[in-house]
């Protein structure tokens, strides 16, 4: 039973199999305050407490916070359960709506037309939330599969915690700088080793942006590397 605890709700912009999710606390498994956001794969979750009394739900995410809360995947949270109350609340008056137009008639019948409409509307409107939120921008998108091959997620460091961007940034100058003393000829695959290496100026770009570079700078940088990365990818 969930009593207490917290859920992943709101999933925005899929980029192969990561989507911006939020962490809501909950109470029945309804969405009441919104706590962090994430570039979100998949969770893990155990409950603990007294059952059928008060217990929690404890996630371990595969994922990374974002820097913070995704205003759209929020709002998209809201949305989707108002159209849930609507279609289900529908969907039960169509069903009373049904019963009373056999036996009073009229009354059933309005009934029935106005629940009808109600879960119509509810399906409709949830089923757009998922239609016209589920795609990234093309730009932000092949930042999030290019970077998604470093991190296992697909992540744009620039829009993630500082203290993570940090730590990428500290990792991918150590990776170039061992590949500087590597000759790619060397390797027997001189392209892959390049688009790898791409991979990882574009890591640390995007890193640089959240820890205070010159954005105007680096934002024009990152278009170099999709230019080149998109220029040498396989048609």
């Amino acid at each position: 039973m969930h009593e207490v605890g917290g859920e992943f709700y709101g999933d925005v912009r899929r980029v192969d199999d990561t989507v911006i999710a939020t962490k809501f606390f909950t109470i029945k498994l309804v969405p009441i305050w919104p706590l962090r956001s994430y570039y979100f794969n998949h969770a893990t979750q155990t409950e603990r407490g007294i059952p059928f009394f008060a217990s929690v739900i404890v996630h371990e995410v595969i994922g990374i916070q974002c820097a913070r809360l995704n205003l759209l995947s929020v709002l998209i949270t809201y949305v989707r359960f108002v159209c849930l109350i609507v279609g289900v609340g529908g969907g039960f008056a169509l069903l009373c709506g049904t019963v009373f137009a056999v036996f009073v008639s009229w009354p059933g019948v309005l009934i029935f037309l106005n629940s009808g409409g109600s879960l119509a509307f509810g399906a409709y409107a949830g089923y757009l939330t998922y239609a016209f939120t589920r795609g990234e921008r093309p730009r932000d998108e092949a930042i999030r599969r290019a970077c998604g091959r470093c991190l296992d997620v697909a992540a744009d460091p620039a829009r993630i915690q500082k203290k993570l961007a940090e730590q990428i940034l500290a990792e991918t100058e150590q990776l170039l700088m061992s590949e500087s003393d590597t000759d790619v000829t060397d390797s027997g695959r001189p392209a892959e080793q390049a688009s790898n290496r791409r991979v990882l100026q574009l890591l640390r770009t995007r890193a640089e942006i959240k820890c205070g570079g010159d954005r105007q700078l680096l934002e024009f940088r990152t278009d170099e590397l999709l230019d080149q990365m998109s220029a040498r990818s396989p048609q």
